[in-house]
C-alpha cells in the first residue's frame, strides 16, 4: 500500500507561511517553559548595551520572577556578521565565594530582515535551526556552584 505524502510535500513547499519569527518565538518561548520551568522575558536593552539596533534581549526568569540570566537574540544578517547560526557564552553563571554571576548568552542566526508591513517569515530549515540554538540555552543558564 502507497502512502499519499502530497499533503506533507506541500506543507514542506511553502512553510515559511506558517512561520513568522515573532509567533515563532513566542511559540518557543512556551515550550521552553513547559519543558524547564522558567520563562523568558523581553527586556528593552540599554542605551550601548547591544552591537546592532536590531538584537533583542530576553531576560531567563525562575519560577519565583528571579532572573537566572540573560540570552541577546542577534537575529539577522548584515555584511559584517558571518554566516553560521551560533550561540555562544559571553559570560558563565557561578556562584563563587558568596558572589553570584548570571549567565550571559548570545544567539545568532542569519535572517532575511522583515520588509516593509511583512513580518520575517522562517523556512523549514530556518525553524529547526532556531530550535537548535534555542534548546542549547537551556544547559548555558545553569549557574554552577565553585
Amino acid at each position: 500500500m502507497q502512502r499519499d505524502t502530497s499533503a506533507a510535500q506541500g506543507l514542506l513547499a511553502k512553510p515559511s507561511e506558517y512561520f513568522p519569527l515573532g509567533r515563532f518565538m513566542a511559540g518557543v518561548a512556551d515550550v521552553i517553559h513547559n519543558l524547564f520551568g522558567v520563562r523568558l522575558a523581553a527586556r528593552v536593552p540599554q542605551p550601548g548595551e547591544t552591537w546592532d539596533p536590531h538584537v533583542r534581549r530576553l531576560d531567563v526568569l525562575g519560577d519565583g520572577g528571579d532572573l537566572m540570566g540573560t540570552i541577546y537574540v542577534d537575529p539577522y544578517t548584515r555584511p559584517s556578521k558571518g554566516y553560521d547560526a551560533a550561540h555562544f557564552a559571553v559570560q558563565g553563571g557561578c556562584v563563587r565565594e558568596g558572589l553570584k554571576q548570571l549567565p550571559i548568552i548570545v544567539l545568532c542566526f542569519n535572517l532575511e530582515p522583515p520588509t516593509t508591513g511583512a513580518p520575517t517569515l522562517l523556512s523549514f530549515s530556518d525553524a529547526g535551526t532556531v530550535l537548535h540554538e534555542m534548546g542549547a540555552t537551556h544547559a548555558r543558564t545553569h549557574t554552577v556552584t565553585y
